[in-house]
């Protein structure tokens, strides 16, 4: 399509010059059709915001991160910028691979993985070596949310010195991370906005997200003062945000329990 604006605007513009120097001027030009638009599919917001990146080097929409808040927010107990500052600690952390690069030691043949990862505030380079990169390579490619579970260890060697690392135990698709993790979801309600169609409308929605895990009602009745939770046989969800977002709009509290 690129290609056929060029075309276009060449010919656009050698017909104007064209009409320039003619003795009837632009009434002897003729018009060129405009070239007509394929349709095609519109990009996703990651197809978006690699392009917008790449243009302008920066994320300015909006970033990739934003769609995994809510599993940052439960998962993670540090960011990119603070690894260091745990010592000793397990350390879980998220991250968006933007570059990747494969090194093959000749002697050992053991392959190195590293990527450049960043998060809202932070771009760090990690290695990956051995049976880590071996395991879990496949999941290091440009553009992907990584969910990465490590600790920052130190020995001191032999001449007194004090040598930091951070050794990686496991890494896995962001992505995936709230279905395979998170067992039930919970919804707390009023008794009194309990009716005929909002209990449909509820249906509907679930009925568009199925998935693996349970879904929880605990009803409250305030009169009463009593509280009953029915878990659902056959209801299994898949709680993307687009549920959880709508779920957020009804008379109701919404949580996703490990």
């Amino acid at each position: 399509m690129l290609e056929k604006a060029i075309r276009f605007g060449n010919a656009y513009q050698s017909l104007k010059n064209q009409a320039q120097s003619s003795l009837f001027g632009e009434a002897g030009v003729v018009d060129i059709p405009e070239p007509e638009m394929i349709p095609c599919e519109p990009w996703s917001l990651l197809d978006k915001l690699k392009k917008e990146k790449e243009v302008v080097g920066i994320f300015i929409t909006a970033h990739p991160l934003d769609a995994f808040k809510y599993d940052i927010s439960k998962f993670c107990n540090v960011g990119l910028r603070d690894l260091e500052e745990k010592p000793g600690r397990e350390l879980v952390f998220a991250g968006l691979v933007t570059e990747v690069t494969y090194f093959q030691d000749p002697k050992t043949n053991n392959e190195t993985v590293v990527c450049m990862v960043e998060d809202y505030d932070t771009v760090r380079k990690l290695r990956f070596k051995g049976d880590i990169a071996m395991r879990f390579k496949h999941l290091m490619n440009a553009g992907t949310a990584l969910l990465i579970r490590a600790k920052f260890e130190s020995f001191i060697n032999q001449q007194g010195e004090e040598i930091s690392f951070i050794k990686y135990h496991g890494v896995e698709l962001l992505a995936e991370a709230r279905e395979k993790y998170f067992n039930q979801l919970v919804i707390k309600l009023r008794s009194e906005v309990v009716n005929s169609s909002f209990m449909n409308q509820l249906d509907s929605l679930f009925a568009e997200y199925p998935g693996k895990v349970k879904l929880q009602i605990q009803l409250w009745d305030e009169q009463e003062k009593l509280q009953v939770q029915l878990t659902s046989k056959k209801v299994r969800l898949n709680p993307q945000n687009t549920l959880l977002e709508a779920l957020e709009k009804l008379p109701l509290a919404v949580e996703l329990v490990e």
